[in-house]
């Protein structure tokens, strides 16, 4: 039986390696200040705010790391039953879910993606150092 932690690190260890960015480096970078943008700016305003930066471009960093949150908040496959947001399949529908939701769904929404989000920075300076 493995820990949230467990699955988390596991996730985050998957999608760090393959990783499909314009620029991987700059997705380092990135990935490194976002837990620090959510906390300044709050989550939703932090997810409008990558989603707007990334637009429709699938390998732009800030959609990249957009679509890793999404897959792993509402991700139920195998040992992994994630219920922090709605099913969705687009970011668009994850900020919907997020606006509609109570404070304290909020909060573990918020709590749960910066947990990842130190996964990722974690691997991502680990791995992304030669791309």
């Amino acid at each position: 039986m493995r820990t949230l932690g467990q699955k988390r690190a596991a996730f985050a260890l998957e999608k760090v390696t393959t990783i499909s960015c314009d620029n991987p480096k700059e997705f380092k970078t990135f990935s490194a200040g976002a837990p620090s943008m959510i906390l300044q700016n709050g989550f939703g305003q932090a997810l409008a705010f990558w989603y707007a930066k990334g637009g429709q471009n699938q390998r732009d960093k800030h959609r990249v790391l957009l679509d890793i949150l999404q897959e792993w908040l509402c991700l139920c496959n195998g040992d992994v039953r994630n219920r922090f947001i709605p099913p969705c399949t687009t970011p668009r529908e994850m900020v919907t879910a997020l606006a509609a939701m109570s404070q304290d769904q909020y909060l573990a929404a918020q709590k749960e993606a910066l947990a990842l989000l130190e996964w990722i920075k974690r691997y991502a300076n680990a791995l992304l150092k030669g791309k």
